[in-house]
């Protein structure tokens, strides 16, 4: 097959912007651009918060303490639904031992409204602010499930 030096500096050019557009993308999921309101940056669907924002680094060693807490969710600008952490789980591999900060878990969230599969603004009043990529799971009599899984492989 051949190929022009054009043709392959336009895929090229096509490709860096889809790799710099999923990175953008993946920071808004693992919650690290919670400075972009502070930078002037507008944040679709998202309410900027005054308080203090959570750490990068949480972790279920974070979570595990809040289980039977209150979560705000915040699926646009006028709205607040609260839910309750209902669990953190293992999921995956077990833990290499021997590297710190390496772990896969899910949360388990229960509300009582329908919230579309999204990432949202989670607040908590100890743990502060971070964005949550959340699936609706199912419902029951006690109310609609959300899971968020965090895989920290490195």
């Amino acid at each position: 097959m051949v190929v022009s030096r054009r043709g392959f500096m336009k895929q090229g050019s096509l490709l860096v912007v889809a790799a710099a557009a999923s990175l953008a993308s993946a920071e808004r999921v693992l919650g690290l651009d919670n400075d972009a309101e502070h930078l002037g940056i507008k944040q679709d669907n998202l309410p900027p918060m005054p308080g203090k924002s959570a750490p990068l680094s949480l972790t279920k060693a974070t979570f595990a303490p809040y289980v039977n807490t209150v979560f705000k969710i915040y699926p646009d600008t006028s709205k607040t639904v609260k839910t309750t952490l209902v669990s953190v789980g293992d999921i995956g591999p077990v833990p290499d031992k021997n590297v710190t900060g390496r772990e896969c878990f899910v949360l388990k969230f229960r509300g009582s409204e329908p919230l579309p599969q999204n990432t949202y603004r989670i607040e908590h009043d100890v743990l502060g602010r971070f964005d949550l990529f959340l699936v609706p799971t199912g419902k029951n009599k006690k109310g609609r499930y959300y899971h968020a899984v965090i895989n920290r492989l490195i």
